[in-house]
């Protein structure tokens, strides 16, 4: 009997073929370890900062798709298609959120904000073992007022543009639509304020007034709104002719000086000349923005009064978005800026109009 000999033979395992370096990097990218930290830091430059960067977040959702391996083994022409609607649809979705979120958002978080907050809750836990105290956790004196409230505001008036009184006008006219037409009202004060946010968060004016010390006692102007219209500058009429330039830019001060006294009668206006001013408003700086931490906001406000304000103490009433309001008194002779001062303070005329035929009231009037 013939004894076949047995097989003693192996079967070798089959062999996978080693990965390229291609594919080892799309293995990498496409590891959620890798895809998390890469989508919310897209997710968060894109909502807060640029908006095409959610195609960052776009592309981690195509490598995720990948990974799972759902269209593998399909025709390219089926891959493709998918790939590129995925991403079309994600993208898309994104950007509307984006700008969804950023509309209905009160405020945009700006970088600087960011990087301030870090900071504070860097220095509010200081390492173990620590015992001195931060310098930046002691509030300014200029934070605190002479009761002890703390304030959040630094306010200012840069240079003041005052009409002497006694009929006689500063050469500024408000011009704006009422109920007859075009219409023209006396600017008697022109002050450019400076306020500033002394708080480590972002803040918001919702008001401001300012009252003048006449006699002992606190009396409000009235502040005329410069969003209803355009400021005019309407010169005394010397008789010669001489028309201004339209793109002059004037800068008040010129030598530092803090008050400026402007006046003549309006019998001797020349209003065929009339010269529309393009200036810096307070108004316009204020408005619904906030404040960021340290971030001042500059400009021209304009008021009507009664009573002549010349060199008189000031007081600026702010009031923000909690309903508080804070006052802070500006003295022309204590607070007096000096011959270094090189703060802007332009106007531009923008053209020259005949305002002639405007009808001319008191501002007070129309508001009654």
């Amino acid at each position: 009997m013939q004894t076949g000999t047995p097989n003693t033979s192996k079967q070798t395992p089959a062999t996978t073929k080693p990965k390229n370096t291609a594919r080892k990097l799309l293995d990498f990218v496409e590891q959620p370890l890798f895809l998390a930290p890469v989508g919310i830091l897209g997710g968060l430059v894109g909502l807060f900062f640029y908006l095409p960067v959610l195609i960052v977040c776009g592309a981690c959702i195509l490598f995720a798709f990948h990974r799972a391996r759902v269209v593998e083994g399909r025709s390219m022409y089926v891959q493709v298609s998918v790939y590129s609607l995925l991403f079309v649809m994600t993208t898309a979705s994104l950007y509307s959120l984006g700008i969804l979120i950023k509309r209905n958002m009160p405020h945009n978080i700006t970088a600087s904000e960011i990087a301030l907050e870090l900071k504070q809750m860097l220095q509010s836990n200081p390492p173990p073992g620590s015992s001195s105290q931060k310098i930046d956790n002691i509030p300014p004196s200029s934070l605190v007022d002479s009761s002890g409230t703390e304030v959040p505001f630094y306010a200012t008036v840069e240079v003041r543009v005052v009409s002497p009184g006694s009929g006689l006008m500063s050469g500024f006219w408000l011009m704006y639509t009422g109920q007859h037409g075009s219409t023209l009202s006396p600017i008697d004060t022109l002050l450019f304020v400076r306020i500033t946010n002394l708080k480590p968060i972002k803040i918001i004016v919702t008001a401001y007034s300012v009252d003048v010390k006449d006699k002992g006692k606190w009396r409000r102007l009235t502040t005329m709104d410069t969003r209803i219209g355009y400021i005019l500058f309407i010169r005394k009429n010397d008789g010669t002719g001489n028309i201004p330039a339209v793109g002059r830019t004037i800068n008040i001060p010129a030598e530092g000086k803090s008050t400026y006294l402007v006046g003549f009668a309006p019998s001797e206006a020349d209003y065929k000349h009339a010269a529309v001013m393009q200036a810096l408003t307070l108004d316009s700086q204020l408005g619904d923005k906030y404040l960021a931490p340290h971030e001042s906001a500059r400009g021209w406000t304009i008021f009507e009064s009664d009573i002549p304000v010349g060199t008189a103490d000031l007081r600026i009433n702010l009031t923000d978005e909690l309903g508080n309001t804070y006052h802070y008194i500006y003295s022309a002779t204590k607070d007096k800026r000096d011959d270094s001062d090189i703060m802007p303070h332009l106007m531009t005329i923008a053209q020259i109009i005949d305002a002639s035929s405007f009808h001319r009231q008191p501002y007070f009037t129309k508001k009654q």
